[in-house]
């Protein structure tokens, strides 16, 4: 299958909302929405990945794309934390813990390593694609994201990463659900994404009735990939520079929102 690059120009868009929602500005909440719908389309293209690739070459691949950034930025996001921490007189041990270890040392790093484990778990599950009937794999996948959904309603949540983990289990099902319904149809077609668009939009009903808040974050981000898979493009060299710029933008925006509280006098509503 050739590259989409609608789905690289959505990746750029994605970041943006990371950014806008970490902003604070005004409607920021639905820019959380950007962060089911990276977990989707990872989801979604690493299956694809695994049903072509053995497990070596894959899991190389996952860990050249996902956990070398992580440890690179985890060195710069460490280092500044060092600095900040010794200009203002606290110990540079108060700016460390043990959570960070599946985190890394800013928040936002999460969700690196939670790819990686996620994708490659996976990988055995690109290879079952062929020979299970494609409704029943949109059966289990809609099963998985709805244990998922409950299990998210029920307080307290779990402490850092494990929260962070949890957080994105739906969003993991959601995009193993439209992975998977690429047998159904003409692949990539509008058509063939109609019964796992009717899944997660019950599923994310589902969700809501249970009360929790990403519900409508997850119903967004689905429908957005959805037409994304649907209404694909051909590859150009600002597509390319769309996709190579997204995680960019995603890694290091919270040094560009700290340099902007430090240096204005903005106000942020979050």
């Amino acid at each position: 299958m050739s590259r989409n690059a609608t789905l690289d120009h959505a990746r750029l868009l994605a970041a943006i909302g990371i950014v806008w929602f970490h902003s604070g500005a005004p409607g920021s909440g639905i820019g959380y929405a950007a962060l089911p719908f990276f977990i989707m389309l990872t989801v979604f293209l690493a299956l694809q990945a695994a049903q072509k690739t053995e497990v070596a070459p894959y899991v190389r691949t996952r860990v050249k794309r996902l956990l070398l950034p992580f440890l690179v930025w985890s060195l710069i996001y460490g280092g500044l934390k060092v600095v900040d921490a010794t200009s203002a007189g606290r110990p540079i041990s108060s700016e460390f813990a043990w959570w960070m270890l599946g985190t890394g040392p800013a928040l936002h790093l999460w969700f690196l390593p939670f790819a990686a484990v996620v994708t490659i778990a996976l990988h055995p599950a690109g290879k079952m694609v062929r020979s299970l009937p494609p409704a029943l794999c949109g059966m289990i996948a809609a099963a998985v994201a709805t244990l998922g959904f409950l299990w998210l309603s029920q307080p307290p949540m779990p402490p850092r990463p494990f929260g962070q983990w949890l957080y994105g289990l739906p969003a993991v099902a959601a995009g193993l659900l439209l992975a998977l319904s690429q047998g159904l149809g003409r692949p990539n077609s509008l058509r063939s994404l109609l019964v796992p668009s009717g899944v997660l939009i019950c599923v994310s009903a589902l969700a809501a009735f249970a009360g929790w808040a990403g519900a409508e974050q997850l119903l967004f981000a689905s429908l957005c990939l959805v037409l994304c898979i649907a209404l694909p493009t051909a590859p150009t060299p600002l597509s390319h520079a769309a996709a190579g710029y997204s995680l960019f933008v995603y890694l290091v925006h919270p040094i560009a929102l700290s340099v902007i509280d430090r240096t204005t006098s903005l106000p942020r509503d979050g």
